[in-house]
This record gives structure tokens, C-alpha cells and sequence, in this order.
């Protein structure tokens, strides 16, 4: 991965501006480099001395028609009401010179074009993780409402998705940009029958043909990005333009399972599913295609798939699937080990027991007739033997068979066998002694006395994520939702021996989207259903094909619920 070069949107870069119009000062700082030139547009890095930072500035080229100019302010206005993790953020608008800008976030990072260019196929795991991304930023966008030229509209369609408007930070993040030609959804802006707009590789049949575009259209592009990084090479690899019009407007691409022969079926029935020639064959929102995509991934890894990405990148490994076994399949297994190793023990202890030809080992004593020999023997009463000592403790009548033997006391002292030494006490783990603090605080919450446990939380801090852990159970069950998630965040950057990272992670996810659903339903927003809605898709990834999957379930119907009412 080191090859890899730092570009901003995926043309090529140049260290210092050539040309001498090129601006001193541009936006909110001063022009460093130019970070990429395209037929439209050049994009400059700025160095904001205020702010002390780097950003990314695009700014239209000169003599372009008025409708390519129309064209660029819609982007702006577009791309600046969207606010999501996963796609690029706009800082503010200008002009100079007469012509318009977009001031935006400097990704330090590159293009999946870049990264395609350079290492070729990816692991499906990686390629299914960006999917993912892509998808989130995409599902935010076709549900989001804002206002467009003085008129209310719902959802806009990207129309460009490509390995060069797909940026990959250092750290895994995906941002997705460049809403040039976006659209409305169920809306045609600046669009011209004679023309085609978008890139002809990875457009859907219905947008060569001019015709109308809406969710389907993103899902095409996101089927056609995936067969590359799949497999490597475009899905339809053609260098005579007219010939890969026909291509497109057929669907005529070879198959993914002949370059990748080892893909989960499934793999191949999203990506076809994604690229069928006509839109009602497809996956008819992206919401429908995230479900299988999600359950294909968990299949592949528990890992975040941000984490996936950002290993990738820094290493070139992907991690593997660890086999999990459930509480469920321990039962049976436990069951059928636990009697084996107590009679291989038993056999073994007898055999090592046993006692050789010609030995006479002494008679066994039981604890009953060891307390029979300390009682002290008076003259006027006999004691009973050894010998008689097992029928009188084991028969409720007296046995007649034989006579129990009397021994004589007249000349014997009292004598008594010392007391056997008493078993060793067994240590308790620091989790059950009581004077462990997180034992005791987890006996007050256990216990319902929620009120104590808190002022024993606040009144003493333990640097385990443990700790953090059971202050967040304590205040969500007294109904603190928000400092709940809070505590449950912090169990997650802090060490613990006593639960899993994974454990700690799920409790934080789950309690942070609890926080936003309870936020969003005592003052109902956009913007508060898009959040809990986010947070419960993470819910379910997270618990999806796991031991817990109910909370999977649980985070499905809170995304319908919230949706439904999100659009109606």
C-alpha cells in the first residue's frame, strides 16, 4: 500500500499552480498546490492560517456553457445540505472572479481508483466493507429532504458512482463526492436528450438512454464498482466508445464467476441482482440491498467494516473469521465432554489405586468410624467397635448376625484421634469477593438499588472498561438513556479483563441508539430520525448472525418503524 499516492479526487496532481491566473488566495486561505484537474473544474489545496488547517477548494474552469455553470450550482447547493460521515463535507460557496467555488473538507487520503490502479482485485471482505459504506452515505441521501430552488423535494440520486468519486481516508473512512449530476429523486435538472451525462462505464441502460433515474440507478453503478473491485477489471473493458455503448445499453459483460471462482454464491447473485438491465429487477432501494449485503459481510467478519478497511490500508492483510461457539452449542457440548473426563478420571484413579498380588492394605475407616473412635470410653459403658460401627450407622434394625464385640475399659485411658486436617479454602476470584468494588456495585445493581450504586459509582472511579460497563446498565435502568451511552462509550477505550471488547462495543451501540430513538420520538426531526436510524443499522451489523441475534431483530423494526414515519 505504500505506492499509493495522496489525491483528492482522483486526477492527477501537480505540486505548484503553472499557470500565472491561477488564484493567490482562494476562499478562506491561501492556494499551496493544485491538488486535480478535470474538464470542468480545478481542485487547489488552501492552508487556512486561522484554523490552522488544509482544505480542498474546486473551482469551475472558464468559457464552460451556461448550462454546465447551472450544473455546478446545483452541486453546490446540493452537496451543502447533505450531512453524513460518508460524504464529503462542504464548508462554504463562493466565487472568484466571477467564477463559483465549493470549499471542502482536504481528505488525506486517496481514490478507490487510485488504490484500484495500483493493487488491482481486492479481498471480498475489504470490497464488501467499502460496499457498505457507500451504501450508508447512499441511503442518507436518497431519504434526506431539503429545499431546491424554492421547492421542497425528498431524496437525491447521485448518478456519477465511480471508483474516482469514492475516497478513502487513512483511517478507512469512505466519502463519497462529487454530486455534479445529481438529481432529485423522480426529477430531471439541466438534462439534455442528445447528451449523455454521467460516466459511460458505470451508468445504468435507463441513464444511456436518457430516460428517468431514481434509487435504481445508484444501485446499478454500486454493482458495477463492486464487479471491479472483485474482480479486478471493468465489466465492460472496451476501448471503442461506440462498442461499449452497445455493451451498456445490452447489459453485455462477462459474468463474475468467470474471473473470481472461489466468491460465495451469494457474492455473485448481489452483484448480478444490482446489475440487471431493467430497473424492477434490481434491488428497488438500497435499504432491501444493505440487508443482503450486511448478512453477506457478517459472514465474513465481525469487524467494523470501517476497521476492515482502514487494516487493509495500513498493512495490506484483512483479518479472518474467528469460529464463535453460542451459549446454545456449549450445552450439548459440555453435556457429552463433562461425563467422559469424569470416567476417564474414575478408571484412572482405580487403576493407579489398585493394590499388587500379595499386598494387604489396611481396612478403609469411614468418617463414621472415625468419630466412633474419639468418644471417650467409660468404665460403666462399653463403646461399640469399628467392626460393628457400619451396621449401626447404615441399618434402621439391628442386625442379627453377628454379635457385636464389647472391648473392656477397665485399664485403657480415654483416647481420641486428632481430627482430620480441615480441605483447603478455596480462593474466590476478585469478580465474586466482597470486598472487591465492582462485586459490590454489581450486587446493588443486580439487587434493584439503583440509587446506591450510583452514588458509589460517582463517589469512586475504577480504570476498568468493565467498570464503565455496569455504570452504563445502572443508568439506562434508571432511565439516564443519554449519560448511559455516554459510560457505555467510555468502556470502550478503556482496558478490561473481565468483558470482551466486542461485549463492551455491542452495550455501547445498542444504548446509544435507545439515546437517539427516545430523542427522536419526544421531538420528532429529520435530522433525529436519520441519526437513530444510523445508529440502529450499526446495532444490527453488530448482532446479526450472533448468539444475540434479537437485538438484530429488535434494530430492524426501529428502522421501520422510524422510516415509516420518516416518509410519510
Amino acid at each position: 500500500m505504500d505506492a499509493l499516492q495522496s489525491v483528492s479526487s482522483g486526477l492527477q496532481h501537480n505540486d505548484e499552480p503553472e499557470d500565472q491566473d491561477t488564484p493567490k488566495t482562494l476562499g478562506s486561505g491561501f492556494v499551496t498546490s493544485v491538488l486535480g484537474e478535470g474538464g470542468a473544474a480545478v481542485v487547489y489545496e488552501i492552508w487556512n492560517p486561522k484554523l490552522e488547517i488544509h482544505r480542498a477548494v474546486k473551482l469551475w474552469r472558464p468559457n464552460l456553457s451556461e448550462k454546465d455553470l447551472q450544473r455546478f450550482e446545483t452541486e453546490i447547493k446540493i452537496t451543502s445540505k447533505l450531512d453524513h460521515s460518508n460524504i464529503v463535507e462542504i464548508h462554504t460557496v463562493g466565487e472568484w472572479n466571477g467564477l463559483p467555488y465549493i470549499e471542502m473538507e482536504r481528505i488525506d487520503g486517496f481514490s478507490l481508483q487510485q488504490t484500484l490502479k495500483t493493487n488491482g482485485a481486492m479481498p471480498p471482505v475489504v470490497a464488501l466493507a467499502i460496499t457498505v459504506l457507500v451504501c450508508r452515505a447512499l441511503l442518507y441521501a436518497h431519504q434526506e429532504e431539503f429545499s431546491l430552488y424554492g421547492r421542497k423535494r425528498k431524496g437525491v440520486i447521485h448518478c456519477d458512482i465511480k471508483p474516482a468519486n469514492i475516497m478513502i481516508t487513512r483511517s478507512g473512512i469512505i466519502k463519497l463526492m462529487d454530486f455534479g449530476i445529481a438529481n432529485p429523486t423522480n426529477v430531471s435538472l439541466h438534462t439534455d436528450p442528445d447528451k449523455v451525462t454521467g460516466s459511460l462505464q458505470y451508468m445504468a441502460p435507463e441513464q444511456i438512454r436518457s430516460h428517468q433515474v431514481d434509487a435504481r440507478t445508484d444501485i446499478y453503478a454500486i454493482g458495477v464498482v463492486l464487479y471491479e473491485m472483485l474482480s479486478g477489471t471493468k465489466a465492460f473493458p472496451s476501448r471503442q466508445l461506440l462498442e461499449v455503448i452497445e455493451k451498456r445499453k445490452t447489459n453485455d459483460h462477462v459474468p463474475l464467476s468467470q474471473f473470481c471462482v472461489n466468491l460465495p454464491r451469494r457474492i455473485y447473485r448481489l452483484v448480478t441482482t444490482c446489475m440487471e438491465l431493467r430497473p424492477e429487477d434490481r434491488y428497488q432501494n438500497v435499504g432491501e440491498l444493505m440487508k443482503t449485503l450486511m448478512m453477506i459481510y457478517k459472514k465474513l467478519s465481525f469487524e467494523d467494516p470501517q476497521e476492515v478497511i482502514q487494516r487493509y490500508i495500513e498493512t495490506g492483510t484483512v483479518p479472518v473469521r474467528k469460529i464463535r461457539i453460542s451459549r446454545q452449542m456449549m450445552v450439548p457440548i459440555v453435556a457429552g465432554v463433562v461425563p467422559t473426563v469424569l470416567l476417564i478420571a474414575a478408571v484412572g484413579f482405580f487403576i493407579f489405586n489398585a493394590h499388587r498380588p500379595g499386598d494387604n492394605p489396611p481396612p478403609a475407616v469411614s468418617r463414621h468410624q472415625k468419630a466412633v473412635q474419639t468418644i471417650s470410653e467409660r468404665p460403666d459403658r462399653p463403646a461399640v467397635t469399628a467392626a460393628a460401627a457400619p451396621a449401626q450407622a447404615t441399618s434402621p434394625v439391628p442386625v442379627p448376625a453377628e454379635k457385636p464385640s464389647l472391648v473392656p475399659v477397665q485399664h485403657r485411658t480415654t483416647k481420641t484421634v486428632p481430627p482430620a486436617a480441615p480441605p483447603p479454602v478455596r480462593k474466590k476470584s476478585p469478580a465474586a469477593s466482597a470486598a472487591d468494588p465492582l462485586a459490590v456495585l454489581e450486587a446493588l445493581v443486580d439487587g434493584g438499588n439503583l440509587s446506591a450504586a450510583i452514588r458509589r459509582f460517582e463517589a469512586k472511579t475504577i480504570n476498568d472498561g468493565a467498570y464503565y460497563s455496569l455504570y452504563a446498565r445502572c443508568l439506562y435502568e434508571s432511565g439516564e438513556w443519554k449519560k448511559a451511552y455516554e459510560a457505555a462509550e467510555m468502556s470502550t477505550r478503556v482496558p478490561s479483563g473481565r468483558i470482551t471488547e466486542r461485549s463492551r462495543m455491542g452495550q455501547f451501540l445498542l444504548y446509544k441508539a435507545r439515546y437517539l430513538s427516545a430523542r427522536y420520538d419526544a421531538t420528532p426531526s429529520r435530522d433525529a430520525a436519520q441519526s437513530a436510524i444510523d445508529a440502529w443499522w450499526k446495532v444490527r451489523e453488530h448482532f446479526d448472525g450472533t448468539s444475540e441475534s434479537a437485538k438484530a431483530t429488535f434494530a430492524e423494526s426501529e428502522i421501520g418503524r422510524i422510516s415509516k414515519i420518516l416518509n410519510d
